[in-house]
């Protein structure tokens, strides 16, 4: 069995202790990530893997949907230096409705992330970075599966938010890579660089394990 498959048949019945998102603020104060500003932000999604109980969802929505949500939520850090964003769909479960109490499967998404230094060029992650985002529950969606309780746009937009919020996180979690002292004193240009292609900037899947 396909390892993103494989991952989408385990994330999928899962019913975690999650609670209603806040909602997001995006002109309320927020603490500087380091340097970090971002440049380009590139979503890819090449027919991902779909998994079971799911409703579909076409390659340009993942796009759309995503490519706003980190628009949002990472647009507003304006520090001296300049990044790119390069993610890639691999697999989803925007969930029908299920057996209410027997089997009640969940939306979830996965995602490959990889972050550039638009300076050197380089990657920061030295492997994509793979993220595994839930949608928010609510009393309704978590007893009776959101398949019954949310459309499918309300789906692709709760799961392109939270990952947002988690791709936010993790570049906090790794601020030591926007950690340094501007060239110069000056601001890096934009676009810069030229960053890499949407195919470059992309993750690349990883084979499973033999």
């Amino acid at each position: 069995m396909p390892d993103t498959l494989r991952r989408l048949i385990l994330a999928a019945p899962l019913l975690l202790a999650a609670c209603a998102a806040q909602p997001f603020d995006p002109e309320a104060a927020r603490d500087p990530i380091g340097d970090f500003r971002m440049g380009h932000n590139i979503v890819v999604s090449d027919a991902p893997t779909q998994g079971p109980f799911s409703r579909d969802v076409s390659d340009d929505e993942w796009k759309t949907a995503l490519t706003q949500a980190f628009e949002t939520r990472l647009r507003g850090y304006s520090g001296t230096g300049l990044y790119h964003i390069g993610v890639k769909v691999e697999g989803y479960v925007a969930a029908r409705s299920g057996v209410p109490v027997v089997y009640n499967p969940r939306s979830v998404l996965l995602l490959a992330v990889n972050v550039f230094d638009n300076r050197t060029g380089q990657r920061l992650n030295p492997e994509p970075h793979r993220l595994t985002v839930y949608e928010s529950t609510t009393g309704g969606s978590a007893l009776l599966g959101s398949g019954l309780t949310r459309t499918r746009e309300d789906q692709i937009a709760g799961l392109s938010a939270n990952a947002a919020e988690m791709l936010e996180a993790y570049l906090r979690e790794n601020a030591a890579w926007f950690d340094r002292d501007p060239v110069a004193g000056e601001p890096v240009p934009y676009p810069g660089t030229p960053a890499p292609d949407a195919a470059a900037a992309a993750p690349t899947a990883e084979p499973p394990p033999a």
